[in-house]
């Protein structure tokens, strides 16, 4: 099998040299396999219209700005760091309130999960 699968020329014209295998096969096994790389064949040619009428879109990545190693250091040591907990102005327990979700009976903070019955 000849490997031009990059235009859509190129596919249709390996679809047909299996198809005439497909026709004029001697064996039920090359037919099989003849079928088998027509539906690959056509599925390719699915997925190129698709890009082609949808466009491909990759994201493009950005080049950070060179630094100088004194900078980077500059700005590592102007990060704040705490060892203070997530602080909000809402409690995790108002935002899983206000999400709907129960937590009565859940015991947050400990190794294994307890159920506590309440009243």
């Amino acid at each position: 099998m000849k490997k031009d699968t990059h235009t859509i020329s190129g596919l249709n014209d390996l679809i047909d040299e299996k198809l005439a295998i497909l026709q004029n096969g001697e064996t039920v096994k090359e037919k099989r396999e003849a079928r088998k790389q027509i539906i690959m064949l056509e599925k390719l040619i699915k997925d190129v219209n698709y890009k082609i009428q949808n466009g491909k879109h990759y994201p493009e990545h950005e080049v950070p700005p060179k630094t100088t190693k004194e900078e980077l250091l500059k700005l590592i040591d102007s990060v704040e760091v705490t060892n203070e907990p997530f602080k909000n102005d809402a409690s995790i327990m108002e935002i899983a309130y206000n999400m709907g979700v129960d937590l009565s009976g859940v015991s947050v903070g400990k190794n294994r999960f307890e159920f506590v019955e309440l009243g």
